[in-house]
């Protein structure tokens, strides 16, 4: 069996090290399940774990799986917490959770709050929070936006483009940056599918108590040298993560 990602073999082989189902006997990794599924049952829930963290995804979580636990796509982290035994980190546009459990996986000591506004996906999010309750993770139903509100929200196919926008099917809370980041925080992961300029722009004060940021960079939605701009002026550092098989841009500032 093959797919655009890969035969199952090659899928296989990258996910051994950690992500696997977690109920039965069979050695059937997500990537085979959701390959056949996607189309059919999005709604569908299996259990999976990865590195002893169990949670659970959806056929339509399958590029947040795919992304994060399987291609390590923030592997870096590990260096830009070197040093942190229990960093802070706020996860904002957290999906089912894929990153706060990639950093836990590293950091179990971390302090994650994760920040979803989709109101079935933050459902996933949540159980997957209370799966781990030896876990220092919140959970918050909201997206980030230029200010505190509501505004509408669509819910897409794949839940990893879900996004504010007019015509939305649902309305959801929103957050400045301000409410969000209320105290020091190592990392800050913005992943808000357009929004970034608007959370960003005017909010230096606020990023002089973040550490680090990463944040992908939709530049058909938002103006990506502003966000540049704004980066710039706070860090020293602000670098595009390379070898993505995304061709969003994904900032990391240091």
């Amino acid at each position: 069996m093959s797919s655009r990602w890969g035969s199952l073999k090659d899928v296989a082989a990258r996910a051994r090290e950690g992500l696997a189902v977690a109920a039965g006997p069979r050695s059937v990794v997500f990537a085979a399940l959701s390959g056949t599924r996607l189309d059919r049952s999005p709604e569908r829930l299996g259990d999976f774990c990865f590195r002893s963290l169990p949670f659970s995804a959806r056929a339509a979580d399958w590029l947040a799986v795919r992304e994060v636990l399987v291609e390590r796509e923030y592997g870096f982290v590990a260096d830009v917490l070197a040093g942190s035994r229990a960093p802070v980190v706020v996860d904002v546009g957290a999906n089912i959770g894929t990153f706060a459990l990639f950093v836990f996986s590293l950091f179990p000591d971390a302090v994650v709050r994760s920040f979803e506004p989709s109101s079935t996906t933050f459902v996933v999010l949540d159980a997957n929070r209370r799966a781990n309750p030896g876990l220092d993770w919140s959970c918050q139903r909201a997206a980030a936006h230029a200010a505190d509100g509501t505004a509408p929200f669509v819910n897409a196919p794949f839940t990893t483009s879900s996004r504010l926008g007019a015509g939305g099917d649902e309305d959801v809370p929103t957050l400045s940056l301000d409410s969000i980041v209320t105290g020091p925080v190592d990392l800050l992961k913005l992943d808000v599918e357009g929004a970034e300029e608007a959370v960003l722009d005017g909010r230096e004060d606020v990023l002089r108590r973040v550490g680090s940021v990463v944040v992908e960079v939709h530049p058909d939605r938002c103006d990506e040298q502003r966000v540049v701009r704004v980066l710039e002026s706070v860090y020293e550092h602000v670098r595009a993560v390379a070898g993505r098989r995304s061709t969003k841009p994904l900032l990391v500032a240091t």
